[in-house]
């Protein structure tokens, strides 16, 4: 699993091919820009169905919805999952063609901190062809809702703890 998307975030394929396994494993970089006062966390992986392959196997609904998957020709490249994340709140996700280091679609999260339990959450996408504002409102919603769970169960118990820790410090 990788640092920066949950379980639930593999749901959609395009967030599985950020995963790593043993298979594929993740490269992971750190630097300290700033003197050591920031921190940048670097990440690369082939981009791959990996999540997805194994529950289809589990549930042996790799024939039932089998579909049909590009086969590798010289034509086709494949492209490394890289992960961009500089502390305390910016995110950077890309497919990237490990050769030229270019790249067709960046995606940018801002989540920053605004109170207990609280935060600002910014997205922003670039990409060489043009999308829709629609399509893209739909694909963050679809992203964010993903975690909606998550979030709903395990707030009051995050937060507890976090009141329990605030408390022995005061003490």
């Amino acid at each position: 699993m990788d640092y920066f998307l949950s379980s639930n975030t593999h749901q959609a394929a395009s967030f599985d091919m950020y995963s790593a396994s043993t298979t594929y494993p993740m490269e992971i970089q750190n630097q300290y820009p700033d003197d050591g006062k920031g921190w940048i966390l670097e990440s690369k992986v082939k981009a791959d169905n990996k999540l997805l392959d194994v529950d289809a196997k589990l549930r042996e609904a790799q024939e039932k919805n089998k579909k049909k998957k590009k086969k590798n020709t010289k034509d086709t490249k494949e492209l490394w999952a890289s992960s961009y994340f500089r502390a305390p709140f910016h995110l950077q996700l890309k497919r990237v063609d490990p050769e030229t280091g270019s790249t067709n679609f960046v995606s940018t999260f801002y989540i920053c901190p605004v109170g207990v339990g609280r935060t600002r959450f910014m997205a922003a996408q670039g990409s060489k062809a043009s999308v829709p504002r629609w399509m893209t409102k739909l694909f963050t919603d679809n992203f964010l809702d993903q975690d909606t769970y998550l979030l709903a169960t395990q707030q009051k118990n995050i937060l507890t703890a976090e009141a329990k820790e605030v408390e022995e410090l005061l003490k």
